[in-house]
């Protein structure tokens, strides 16, 4: 946590997902500086409290959230924008202008504490990097592995399996327990799939259904993952499918 709490810029014209929103983000150590209900609003709030971050609904008066955000990121390359928005079709110029990310309402206070997470590693880390290394105790060793080689993980037997990229696949097994493992991982990365499966979106290759379910098939991997209906859709989301 730094020194000073983390300046937010809210701009929603729906007071009571406004005001909900602002709520959580004092509990989770933000401070918000400014409540913007246009594009107008927001654009003029931002440029005066140079806040750490934006939240910013797509369709807003008087502006476009996308359009705004286009030239506020110019003027202010290190601020994190994050949309909040019942539009899915826009992630895609969302992302090309390096949004810390993208949720789609209805959210849930999960998906909103994953999102802050994220930010608080952001601003917290010098380079604007996350955690990009993850360790856990596997028997009497201790292991350090870059979390871009992690395709998945999952609760087996009382234990965590952490699946690693290529052929060859590496297969490491620690006793804690996959919620604990969940909390050091980079949110705009790892997704819940399923209860028991937590999977890397960067190396999903194919979604095919299963019964009543989905299997994730992953790239440069024998390795498979489930999917259950609950996740579908957040993880569509993520992936800009819509």
């Amino acid at each position: 946590m730094p020194n000073m709490p983390y300046l937010a810029v809210v701009a929603e014209d729906n007071p009571k997902l406004r005001e909900e929103l602002i709520a959580l983000l004092h509990e989770n150590g933000f401070k918000v500086v400014a409540e913007a209900s246009s594009g107008a609003e927001m654009k003029q709030y931002v440029q005066q409290y140079q806040p750490h971050v934006l939240f910013t609904d797509i369709d807003l008066p008087n502006g476009n959230g996308i359009s705004a955000a286009k030239l506020l990121r110019i003027q202010f390359p290190e601020l994190c924008i994050v949309f909040i928005t019942g539009f899915s079709q826009y992630a895609s110029e969302a992302f090309a202008i390096e949004a810390t990310d993208y949720i789609v309402k209805p959210f849930t206070h999960d998906r909103l504490h994953q999102c802050f997470k994220r930010i608080k590693q952001m601003i917290d880390k010098p380079n604007g990097q996350s955690t990009s290394y993850l360790s856990f105790r596997n028997r009497n060793a201790i292991e350090v592995i870059e979390q871009e080689q992690v395709v998945f993980l999952s609760a087996e037997n009382k234990a965590t399996k952490v699946y690693l990229s290529g052929k060859q696949g590496k297969v490491l097994t620690t006793t804690e327990p996959l919620k604990m493992l969940e909390n050091r991982l980079d949110p705009f990365f790892f997704i819940r799939s399923h209860r028991s499966y937590i999977v890397n979106i960067k190396h999903i290759h194919r979604i095919e259904p299963f019964g009543q379910t989905f299997v994730l098939n992953f790239k440069n991997s024998s390795f498979t993952a489930h999917l259950s209906r609950s996740y579908l859709t957040e993880l569509y989301n993520r992936l800009q499918i819509l």
